[in-house]
C-alpha cells in the first residue's frame, strides 16, 4: 500500500529517474557555458587593459580639436547632427526620467534617482548617434577616415579606394570615392544596447560592464573604412602581415583573423569610445568624430607598424 502511494507520488509529480539524469546533463551544460563565457570575458578584459588601445579615443579628441583643418569641413554636419541629439536627450528626460526611476528603483532602491542619468543620457546618445549616421554623417565620416589616413602618409592605402588629386599645400586632396558605401546602420548594434542598458542600473560595476560589453562588439566597426582599404589592397600587401593570409599566391587580408588578433584592442577602443559618446551630456556627435581620428590614427600606426605602406611604395 505504501509503495503503491509513493509511485502515485513520483508519477503525479512527473519525475523519473531518465528526467532527472536529463536535467542534471543540461544544468552542467549550462554551467560550463557560463563558465567558458566568463573566464572569456576575464581574458578579454585583461588584454584589453593591456593593450592601451583605450587611449586612441582620447588622442583622436585631442587631435580633431587641434587641428582646425579636420574640423571646419564637417562643422556644419556636426553641429545639425548635435542639436538633434539634444533635443532628442530633453525629451527623453521630460518624459521617461521618472519611469526609468520607478522601474529602477526595484534594483537601485534610493539610488535610481542617480542610476536613471547613464540610462537616458545613454538611449539620447544611441538615438541621435544611430539617425545621424543613418541620414547625415556615413561620408563625413569616411571622408574624415581617409584625410587622417593621407595625411599620415598612407597615400597608397587611402588611393585604393578613392582618387586623390593634387593639391599644392599638402600635396595630395581627396576626390572621388571609388568604394561602395559603408553600411553605417546597424540593427544587431541597435538591439544589443537596448539590452544591455538596464547593466546601468547597477552601481558602479553596472556602466563599466555596460561600455565593455558593447565596446567589445562596437570596437572593429570603426575601423570599417580601414578592413575596406585593406581588403581592397591585399593582393598589394605582403603576406605576413597581420590578418593576411596567401590564397593561391594572392595575400587576402581576413578581416575575422585581425579582429580576432586585436580583440582586447578593439574591446577597450570602443569601450572608451562609447564612455565619452554616452557621459558627455550634447556631445556624443563631436565625440563621434573624434574617434574616427582615433581611430584613423591607431590604424596609421598599425600600417607603419606592418611596414606596409613603405613596402607598397
Amino acid at each position: 500500500m505504501a509503495s503503491s502511494s509513493s509511485q502515485s507520488t513520483s508519477n503525479y509529480a512527473g519525475i523519473t529517474p531518465q528526467k532527472s539524469q536529463v536535467v542534471k546533463e543540461h544544468s552542467q551544460k549550462a554551467a560550463a557555458i557560463a563558465k567558458e563565457q566568463i573566464t572569456s570575458a576575464a581574458v578579454i578584459a585583461r588584454e584589453a587593459a593591456y593593450s592601451g588601445a583605450y587611449i586612441w579615443p582620447i588622442q583622436g579628441q585631442y587631435h580633431f580639436l587641434t587641428h582646425p583643418t579636420l574640423l571646419k569641413p564637417v562643422l556644419p554636419a556636426i553641429l545639425s547632427a548635435t542639436l538633434f541629439t539634444i533635443c532628442v536627450t530633453i525629451a527623453l528626460f521630460v518624459f521617461t526620467y521618472l519611469p526609468t526611476v520607478a522601474v529602477l528603483a526595484f534594483v537601485s532602491g534610493p539610488l535610481a534617482f542617480f542610476t536613471a542619468i547613464p540610462v537616458i543620457l545613454g538611449e539620447g546618445a544611441a538615438i541621435g548617434i544611430f539617425v545621424a549616421k543613418a541620414f547625415w554623417l556615413g561620408s563625413a565620416l569616411e571622408s574624415l577616415f581617409d584625410e587622417v589616413l593621407l595625411r599620415q602618409g598612407l597615400t597608397k592605402l587611402v588611393s585604393r579606394g578613392r582618387e586623390l588629386q593634387s593639391d599644392g599645400q599638402h600635396g595630395k586632396r581627396l576626390g572621388k570615392v571609388l568604394t561602395k558605401p559603408l553600411d553605417r546602420f546597424s540593427k544587431e548594434n541597435i538591439i544589443r544596447w537596448l539590452i544591455s542598458l538596464p547593466l546601468n542600473a547597477i552601481p558602479v560595476v553596472g556602466p563599466a560592464a555596460f561600455f565593455l560589453y558593447n565596446g567589445a562588439k562596437s570596437g572593429p566597426s570603426y575601423h570599417a573604412r580601414y578592413f575596406q582599404l585593406k581588403s581592397t589592397a591585399s593582393k598589394h600587401t605582403p603576406a605576413h602581415q597581420d590578418g593576411v593570409a596567401s590564397e593561391g599566391g594572392v595575400s587576402v587580408f581576413n578581416k575575422d583573423a585581425f579582429v580576432q588578433q586585436h580583440r582586447g584592442s578593439y574591446s577597450a577602443f570602443g569601450a572608451t569610445a562609447m564612455a565619452l559618446n554616452v557621459l558627455i551630456p550634447g556631445g556624443a556627435i563631436f565625440c563621434i568624430f573624434g574617434n574616427q581620428v582615433g581611430a584613423a590614427l591607431w590604424a596609421a600606426e598599425l600600417e607603419k607598424r606592418g611596414g606596409s605602406e613603405k613596402k607598397s611604395e
